[in-house]
């Protein structure tokens, strides 16, 4: 049985809390990641928190879902925060790694959690091995602890991706899939050894006869 696509688990825990304040946290996300949560989250507030915003993260994406991911990040009901810490070596924690989405009441209070693995990028939402549940109401008190401890150490972080977002030139369309290991098999790769090795040989043998060229010619000067 094919495991379930993150993207797949998330799209059913927002049609099963359609309305109210939603609060995502992911390590990473990509303008891909966020184009698509403008897509399911509709005009609800939404408030994002990235780990991990590096440049080179937002670096790859078509024109649309740029277009589509400012655009998004540009509304007054959305916000942008991120937290870390710059010294590594030092005591306590280093970096907002969890994965949770927080779906809540019109007056803020968070109602369910869907919490796992998957990041906000393409990888993460479709490609990726991921395990994303729905968190039993036992664990709600630990959890809503935990995000909201983090929400008031992060700072506002939206006039940085929206400059994330504006700097980096389109490399490569959105939502292209390459074929992982597994589906390629080892076929092509034993083809593509064989065609180098081939291909080596040729050039070597070719080489070695301009060598012996040259050293016939400084014989005979």
């Amino acid at each position: 049985m094919a495991s379930t696509p993150a993207a797949q688990r998330v799209r059913q825990f927002l049609r099963d809390h359609p309305s109210g304040p939603l609060i995502v946290s992911v390590g990473s996300a990509s303008v891909a990641g966020i184009a698509w949560l403008a897509d399911h989250a509709a005009g609800r507030p939404v408030e994002l928190l990235i780990g991990d915003m590096k440049g080179r993260n937002f670096a790859r994406a078509s024109s649309t879902d740029r277009a589509k991911a400012t655009e998004f990040v540009s509304r007054k009901n959305v916000a942008i925060k991120n937290w870390y810490r710059t010294n590594r070596s030092s005591d306590g924690k280093s970096e907002a790694h969890l994965k949770a989405w927080v779906a809540c009441s019109s007056r803020g209070e968070p109602e369910a959690f869907l919490v796992g693995s998957a990041n906000l990028t393409v990888a993460g939402l479709h490609d990726n091995f991921e395990l994303m549940a729905v968190a039993a109401a036992e664990d709600h008190g630990y959890l809503r602890d935990t995000v909201w401890d983090l929400r008031r150490r992060a700072w506002d972080a939206k006039p940085q991706l929206l400059e994330r977002l504006a700097a980096q030139a389109d490399t490569e369309p959105a939502h292209v899939q390459t074929p992982s290991r597994s589906r390629q098999g080892c076929a092509p790769a034993a083809a593509l050894l064989v065609g180098a090795a081939a291909s080596g040989v040729g050039v070597g043998a070719a080489l070695m006869a301009r060598a012996t060229r040259r050293r016939s010619t400084r014989r005979d000067r």
